[in-house]
């Protein structure tokens, strides 16, 4: 057995009344919507905590005690003091 896929115009057999629907068609679109809207969410809250993770990381760096120059110019004063 090869497998055999084929596309066909439904509406034409659904016209005709070769094809009966199980679900009706509104159902089977609002899933769809449904499903994209699921997905947006989803991106929305990656997106979200991707820039909670950035807005912590600058308020780290922010934050510190003492920025690499004040402590370089520190560094230096002392040595200056030492070596009067």
């Amino acid at each position: 057995g090869e497998t055999f896929t084929d596309q066909i115009d439904l509406n034409d057999f659904f016209r005709a009344g070769h094809v009966h629907f199980l679900r009706h068609l509104s159902l089977v679109m609002r899933d769809a919507e449904l499903n994209k809207k699921l997905a947006r969410q989803e991106k929305a809250q990656l997106r979200q905590h991707e820039l909670e993770e950035i807005a912590a990381q600058a308020h780290a760096r922010r934050s510190r005690p003492e920025s690499l120059e004040d402590l370089d110019k520190r560094r230096r004063s002392k040595v200056a003091r030492l070596v009067d």
